[in-house]
């Protein structure tokens, strides 16, 4: 196992800089279609995951976990650093736990390996979000996700680690044009499912199981576009007494898994 171990800021190799200042993510994890994974809880579902490491940031504690994994990391280089304080002024902040990779975006999937059950997301904008409803849908057996261009990219930093890591096991698929996309998987025996309040939508409570379905999650602020509301098989809402207003997209996707999953 390649183990290279830092002693100060003068000498570090110049792929350490793929680690400088991440509290977002950083213009060259795009252009170089890598993503930043962290903590430890993320870092195992990497290691779980066929995604290929790049490399590792970390402190001699995680060192043991590292060593669980050794085929994971043929020719990966596993940077160590003397403790907190030399990471913190790596990355910009200070650490909770200190275990960092870098790994590869991997390709996109094509529509029709996709599975039974897909999310669909059109313009959900807000990383957290994105994160908390991958983890939602994973933890209801939905491993399907497609995004618009609207929406927030899956891969991003914030993303992944709202996820814990839940994103390494989702087929995700780009979608350049909703409408047509919806229309695709239509065609492929999907049942559109929206979510979104209209005079049109019914009480979740009265919606019935579909053996393909897809589940669409609009904006945060706009909600789905009426062109997919239009063609939906069904749109749902979920009713509230009104005194907080509507739920958060990411509350409402655990509810609609949850509602049309095995569970229920």
């Amino acid at each position: 196992m390649n183990f290279k171990y830092l002693n100060s800021l003068e000498f570090l190799p110049a792929e350490v800089d793929f680690y400088r200042n991440i509290r977002f993510t950083p213009q060259s994890h795009i252009e170089n279609n890598i993503f930043l994974t962290e903590g430890i809880v993320s870092f195992r579902k990497l290691l779980e995951s066929n995604l290929k490491i790049l490399s590792v940031l970390t402190t001699e504690k995680y060192i043991s976990v590292i060593q669980e994994f050794t085929s994971r990391f043929t020719d990966v280089n596993i940077f160590v650093a003397p403790d907190k304080k030399l990471i913190e002024i790596i990355i910009g902040f200070l650490p909770n736990e200190p275990i960092y990779a870098i790994a590869r975006i991997p390709p996109q999937f094509s529509l029709d390996e996709l599975g039974n059950r897909i999310v669909f997301l059109d313009g959900v904008s807000k990383q957290e979000n994105v994160g908390s409803i991958i983890r939602n849908a994973l933890a209801f057996d939905i491993d399907s996700l497609i995004y618009s261009t609207e929406s927030c990219f899956p891969y991003l930093r914030r993303v992944v680690r709202v996820s814990l890591g839940c994103v390494f096991s989702m087929k995700i698929a780009h979608s350049a044009n909703s409408l047509e996309t919806i229309a695709l998987l239509r065609d492929l025996g999907y049942s559109i499912i929206a979510i979104e309040q209209s005079d049109k939508s019914i009480d979740i409570s009265s919606s019935i199981s579909h053996q393909k379905a897809c589940f669409v999650f609009g904006n945060e602020s706009k909600g789905i576009s009426k062109p997919i509301l239009d063609i939906a098989d069904e749109i749902i809402e979920i009713r509230t007494n009104k005194k907080a207003g509507s739920l958060n997209v990411a509350a409402c996707s655990a509810i609609v898994f949850w509602k049309y999953s095995n569970l229920s």
